[in-house]
């Protein structure tokens, strides 16, 4: 029987013509006798597997094709070497990983026959056109985006015979991070970590979506990012690749198309083809259900807009109705179209009474009524409101009225409308003309005393106020001292010697409520020392916090100058009495020396005369003495 096999197997591998044909074929042949050594290969077989002619005795069939599949193949093999045929299996083997549709037949007694031919565009795009047409038909379903997108990371996989991990990652709303969307056969644990990526070069996914490139690493320990390493090592997955999923219009980036393979190598060529194309197809049904979140949004913000607008539309109409504002609307030839309750109970008309006619038609006096039109007018012409007050009788009797006419636009830019609104500020008008009144009687005040101001603190927002007396005081200008400035700012106009003084009594009125009287100098501008004096008490809030500090300042320079006057001149005349007083006891000396002579009885009269040397000194001393 082996004798037989033997010359079988010659005769296939001596046989010229049959070797030509078998050569030229575009199918790769193997033959191999019934223990599955190769007895002969053509050369397309040859190129599959990466073998040599030299290397076909010493050579196994089995070991030519994955550990997986040789059970099923050695299956059919046995089947074969009796002569029975065998089913055609789909494949993946050879130094391409490539897909080959592979029949294993018997030949002639103790050969059995291999043979396969490559069929891995046609599956690919079997796999892309099926995988396409389900995700379509669930987007178009209405099937949520993960369901959709795994249906292309399971086709990715099926590429890859299960050998590979795929997953699709989707950019955050905020454009920051990564989040996952579709990853099935990752482990729970696992896909937590690819759940929210920040996007960064810091781990393979983020820096794909900056650098908006194929990022293509082999993990190990030693790898850069090794969180990642970690969670992908403990899948038992050894090479990673990844590529951005870009939007066809705006090249913006979508999220990322990852690969993780349990064998450390790079993804052949097509089945990247195959994640380039349902790259695209992801790319288009992420930006449909963008769209359509964005319109279910809009559709949302609309209903709730309409909702809205109707609540302002009754809001309005009932506001309208209610206000006791006068609201009306013209139209351009002064016809009043609108009117709301609270003017037609003004005019003491019904609505059918006042629709439709002019201000003069509704008895408005004439100059009234020609003052009206002419504003019209003007609002049509310029487009731009007018206001004004004008007194009106009405049914409440003489009242001023406040009133703006508002042009109402049209789409083609020409005024279609004019809206008014009328308020009575009869009592405002009045109260205006009080404060008015008030406000000179204070100013006159203000000019009668000279020197006399008001200043406001706010302590908690540090806003110094004054009128602009006071402020002119610590050289504010009038802005500043009506408008408010922090308080160091008047501080620094302090004189230096009574700063710490002053600062020191500010203290002690806030902490124990105590009043605040203070007189100190304050520095101008040109150069000169002013007096003043200042009066106030601080005001606390409900908590018994210091809230502001109001009080009252007097000009007290001319008083100062006058009493440093007083004393300079109470000063002057002490040393010029004390200067006096030295003077006139010196010459007195003599005098009473010369009084004692002449008054005493020790010395003639002729002594007396030598005494004072003439007549006219003892004239003189004699007048003394009486």
């Amino acid at each position: 029987m082996s004798e037989l096999i033997s010359k079988a197997s010659s005769s296939f591998t001596d046989d010229i013509p049959f070797q030509a044909l078998i050569e030229n074929i575009t199918d790769a042949v193997i033959f191999a006798d019934i223990k599955g050594n190769v007895i002969y290969a053509n050369h397309q077989a040859r190129s599959i597997c990466g073998l040599d002619k030299s290397d076909l005795f010493d050579c196994s069939v089995f070991s030519l094709f994955p550990q997986s599949q040789v059970p099923n193949i050695t299956q059919q093999f046995e089947l074969a070497v009796k002569q029975e045929p065998g089913k055609t299996t789909e494949i993946r083997f050879g130094i391409d990983h490539a897909w080959f549709k592979l029949t294993i037949f018997p030949v002639a007694a103790g050969v059995v026959g291999f043979s396969f031919h490559d069929f891995s565009m046609k599956r690919r795009l079997q796999i892309i056109s099926q995988s396409q047409r389900d995700a379509m038909r669930l987007a178009l379903s209405g099937a949520t985006l993960e369901d959709v997108l795994t249906v292309l990371v399971n086709a990715v996989e099926k590429v890859t015979d299960f050998q590979a991990v795929s997953g699709i990652s989707l950019v955050s709303e905020d454009g920051l991070s990564l989040i996952s969307a579709a990853a099935p056969s990752m482990p729970e644990e696992t896909r937590r970590y690819f759940k929210n990526i920040t996007i960064d070069e810091l781990t393979p996914l983020g820096k794909c979506c900056q650098t908006r490139d194929v990022v293509n690493i082999h993990i190990n320990a030693q790898t850069d990012s090794s969180d990642f390493s970690l969670s992908t090592q403990a899948l038992g997955l050894q090479s990673f690749w990844c590529r951005p999923i870009l939007s066809a219009e705006s090249r913006t980036v979508l999220g990322t198309f990852c690969l993780f393979h349990r064998e450390r190598f790079t993804p052949l060529p097509d089945d990247i083809d195959v994640i380039n194309a349902l790259s695209k197809t992801a790319a288009i049904i992420i930006e449909r259900n963008n769209e359509n979140r964005a319109r279910r949004v809009a559709e949302s913000a609309l209903l709730e807009n309409i909702e809205s607008f109707n609540k302002q539309r009754r809001l309005y109409e009932t506001a309208l109705s209610n206000t006791p504002d006068l609201l009306y609307i013209f139209d351009l030839e002064g016809h009043f179209t609108y009117a709301n309750d609270a003017l037609l109970q003004m005019w003491g008309l019904s609505w059918d009474e006042a629709i439709g006619k002019t201000c003069l038609e509704l008895g408005y006096e004439p100059w009234h009524a020609d003052m009206h039109m002419q504003e019209i007018r003007q609002v049509i012409e310029t487009k731009q409101p007018i206001r004004s007050d004008v007194p009106f009788t009405g049914t409440h009797g003489r009242r001023i009225y406040d009133y703006i006419f508002v042009p109402v636009i049209g789409e083609d830019g020409n005024v279609e409308a004019i809206a008014g609104s009328t308020r009575d500020v009869t009592e405002r008008k009045h109260a205006e003309e009080m404060a008015k009144r008030a406000e000179s009687r204070r100013r006159l005040a203000l000019e009668a005393s000279h020197s006399f101001g008001i200043w406001d603190w706010d302590i908690k927002q540090n806003l110094f106020t004054a009128d602009e007396r006071l402020g002119e005081l610590f050289n504010l200008s009038s802005d500043e001292a009506e408008n408010g400035v922090a308080i160091e700012v008047p501080k620094q106009y302090i004189h230096p010697d009574d700063l710490a003084a002053c600062e020191a009594a500010i203290c002690e009125s806030i902490n124990n409520r105590t009043l605040f009287d203070e007189e100190y100098r304050i520095l101008q501008k040109d150069g000169t020392v002013r007096w003043a004096s200042f009066r106030g008490r601080v005001i606390y809030n409900s908590s018994g916090e210091p809230e502001r500090f109001p009080g009252v300042g007097v000009d007290t320079t001319r008083e100062r100058n006058a009493i440093d006057a007083l004393q300079e001149a109470d000063r002057r005349k002490d040393e010029f009495l004390a200067t006096l007083a030295h003077e006139l006891r010196n010459p007195l000396a003599p005098i009473r020396n010369a009084l004692e002579i002449l008054q005493s009885d020790d010395y003639s009269q002729n002594q007396k005369s030598e005494a004072f040397g003439s007549s006219r000194t003892t004239s003189y001393a004699n007048d003394t003495a009486c």
